[in-house]
């Protein structure tokens, strides 16, 4: 049988999530006629129907194979006129069906019978020459099972006119035509090898009625460029550090009776940083459907009426992650309130979208089925039910719930978590992990004082000034192309490059606590390395610009006092560099520890002793170890911590202190207890030594008040946000909207504001 077509790779993840849903929902497969494959989409035959004004869904009849046509029920002037098209095999033994002059090959014959106001329009499309049929022109269906594509009817072709004639306002009727040369075969061996062999075959389906109206009706819908500008004004207001006239490309989305009932109109991104993502647009408000971050997005939507007030709904399901997919299920429901989506209590850790399933059904039943996606024969297929949707009302607040089917197997039921609220939060007044930075491959982002996760700048390496209105970043920009430091006012937006060295590189930009108005970084001519590039400070307001060091550079800490910057370059010998009076070398040997590599330091907060990574024979019989060195620098005295013997290389420590000095966090590589190359995660307390595993993590970052360890849990194929209580270490995960790179700060949860 055929494979999907792959045309794009977003137009491939559209068609891919077609199979999700059980007419008459709306899958977001759109513009490119293929096929997908979808087990257990079975339909009950209904008696035969005429399609009623609101809605352009026809129904299935009494035969073998049947089909169903999908398409809006109302579109203004000019807008493309798709078609979905699913054939369903209602017999109780496998069929396969011979493509030809179907929609599943896509539109290559008068397929379709229209009419504009009881006038035939005449077919102007593409017609094909036949030869014999191959195995590969037919699709294999079970029992019940259904194969779709969605066609343009006014897709322009070579003649630079039209398939159908769509440009006249009127009532169009649409009918599929049986094909007249075709095939239907029970065995491979029973297809037929020639033109010869093939004969007419009945495909009962019911037509469907699309309005056309004129530009006096549709002055309420927008055109895609004034989409683009309304949601361009939702990003900007999301993320007012947005570079100006970033790339944003959409698509219109039709959904059935979403404007009939609702006004509101779907767009999807499909280039551009934020591609796959989902906006509604309603009258000149714009709103963001979920997040496609790491994964699908909205894969699936439908027009519903749960709490039968006569007022509709439109219910979406989406996805997110690049590992296990988060799927959750939301509303937007304008009669409660027309600037909000309302999410489900319960997320799925897994695949699942939107299911009617009986298109016979009112409006008010909508369940949510799990299906599972085959990436080797691009299939989707269906599982159990989780549960139907529905709405609660309270005194003073309404919730779309997720009524679990009691019937549900243990190992599914595991899988439904209880969602945050609102999405990417966790419950006010008390938010555990409010006012932490992490970073996204979108940028950077932040977790304000009631817990919502808040995005603060469209670049993943930035560092937050610790009153949290300002950050610098280093990027490719200057005279030359060089790397350059930039400063970026949160506030407003605007950017600023401080540096400007056409000939010199600046990377891995920081804030110095102990002296505000000062940002200091790495520098250097054709660095191969970033780490290794010389100290270089340069003041906010782009003066001052110094390199501290020419002669060694290396992995850097800022004491807190602002007096000394540690830093070393992989030898056996670091540096200590003094304010105002200049480098000075640190040597290890002075403190009575043995060392051959220094990696990276971390001042203590008294600004008196310096934990730094050390490598070398530290026990003194020859073995290679890597520990963590604590030297005392006024009474040049050292202590060793958790010396190891790495099966392998090395990888950074992320020394991290508490805020009173009490725990040191660090991370160790090769060795147990986590597996292979994962990081494990250690607290030790300087009070006695005493070590504690936190988990296998990265990047650990105190909280202001010293209460708690944040860190990138790392044991999944994606990182995800943890916290850990000190004293008890029991670790929570943090709900966000996505996946994690990295944690990068913590800062007082005032300072971030939506």
């Amino acid at each position: 049988m055929k494979a999907i077509q792959q045309q794009r790779p977003w137009v491939w993840i559209l068609l891919a999530l077609a199979a999700l849903i059980v007419l008459p929902v709306l899958v977001l497969g759109l513009g490119v006629p293929t096929h997908v494959r979808v087990t257990g989409a079975s339909r009950t035959p209904a008696s035969s129907s005429t399609p009623g004004p609101s809605g352009a869904t026809s129904q299935p009849g009494s035969a073998d194979l049947e089909a169903v046509l999908e398409a809006p029920a109302s579109l203004p002037q000019g807008e493309p006129i798709e078609v979905r098209f699913t054939l369903i095999n209602q017999s109780e033994t496998g069929l396969y069906v011979l493509e030809w002059y179907t929609p599943l090959e896509g539109l290559y014959g008068d397929i379709f019978r229209v009419e504009r106001d009881g006038e035939p329009v005449p077919y102007n499309g593409p017609l094909v020459m036949r030869g014999d049929p191959t195995g590969d022109d037919y699709v294999y269906l079970d029992p019940g099972e259904s194969a779709s594509a969605t066609v343009d009817l006014t897709a322009v072709g070579e003649n630079d006119a039209p398939a159908y004639d769509f440009s006249r306002p009127g009532r169009y009727t649409i009918a599929f035509v049986s094909p007249r040369i075709s095939d239907v075969a029970q065995s491979v061996s029973k297809m037929a090898r020639s033109v010869e062999d093939l004969h007419p075959v009945q495909i009962p389906s019911e037509p469907i009625t699309v309005e056309i109206t004129g530009p006096s009706a549709s002055v309420d819908r927008h055109n895609v460029a004034e989409a683009e500008e309304l949601i361009r004004e939702v990003l900007r207001n999301e993320r007012p550090a947005l570079s100006p006239g970033f790339p944003l490309r959409l698509q219109e989305v039709p959904v059935p009776d979403a404007w009939e009932h609702l006004r509101v109109q779907v767009f999807r991104v499909t280039e551009g940083p934020f591609d796959r993502e989902t906006f509604l647009i309603h009258g000149n408000t714009g709103l963001r459907l979920g997040t496609a971050d790491d994964g699908q997005g909205v894969n699936s939507m439908t027009v519903s009426d749960l709490d039968r007030d006569g007022a509709s709904e439109l219910l979406f399901a989406y996805s997110f992650g690049s590992g296990v997919h988060q799927s959750r299920f939301s509303m937007f429901a304008p009669a409660y309130d027309p600037n909000r989506i309302y999410e489900a209590d319960v997320v799925y850790f897994g695949d699942a979208g939107l299911v009617k399933e009986d298109p016979n059904e009112d409006m008010a039943h909508v369940a949510v089925r799990v299906v599972e996606p085959d990436d080797d024969t691009k299939t989707l297929r269906y599982r159990e039910t989780l549960g139907q949707l529905a709405i609660q009302q309270g005194e003073d607040q309404v919730e779309l719930v997720l009524e679990v089917a009691e019937d549900l197997s243990e190992d599914v039921r595991q899988n439904l978590r209880r969602a945050p609220t609102p999405i990417g939060t966790e419950s006010a007044p008390h938010a555990p992990s409010a006012g932490l930075i992490y970073t996204t491959a979108e940028g950077l982002w932040g977790i304000d004082a009631d817990g919502s996760a808040v995005p603060l700048l469209d670049q993943p390496g930035a560092q937050i000034s610790p009153d949290g209105r300002r950050a610098v970043f280093s990027a490719r920009g200057g005279a030359g192309g060089s790397s350059d430091v930039w400063l970026v006012d949160l506030e407003t937006g605007e950017r600023r490059n401080l540096t400007n060295t056409p000939d010199r590189d600046e990377v891995n930009p920081a804030w110095w606590p102990g002296r505000p108005d000062v940002i200091i970084f790495g520098s250097g001519v054709g660095m191969e390395i970033p780490d290794a590039g010389y100290p270089t400070v340069v003041r906010t307001d782009g003066s001052d610009y110094e390199v501290l060091d020419t002669d060694q550079g290396g992995p850097r800490a800022l004491s807190p006092n602002g007096r000394s910057v540690a830093y070393g370059g992989y030898d056996a010998v670091g540096s200590i560099y003094r304010w105002g009076e200049g480098p000075e070398s640190f040597e290890p040997a002075r403190h009575g520890i043995p060392v051959e590599k220094l990696y990276e330091p971390a001042w203590h907060p008294d600004g008196r002793r310096l934990a730094w990574k050390v490598g070398g024979a530290l026990a003194g019989e020859g073995t290679w170890q890597i520990g963590i060195a604590l030297f005392d620098l006024d009474a040049e005295t050292a202590q060793l911590l958790h010396a190891y013997e790495p099966v392998g290389g090395t990888f950074d420590a992320d020394l991290a202190w508490s805020p009173d000095g009490e725990w040191l966090a660090f991370v160790t590589h090769q060795e147990p207890p986590a597996e292979g190359r994962l990081p494990n995660l250690w607290a030790v307390r300087l009070e006695d030594g005493e070590e504690t595993y936190v988990g296998a993590g990265a990047d650990p970052t105190w909280s202001p008040d010293g209460q708690r360890l944040a860190f990138a849990d790392v044991r999944g194929e994606d990182a995800t946000l943890a916290v850990a209580e000190v004293g008890t270490w029991q670790v929570r995960q943090v709900a966000l909207p996505h996946d994690i790179d990295s944690v990068s700060g913590w800062v007082p949860p005032s300072l971030l504001t939506k």
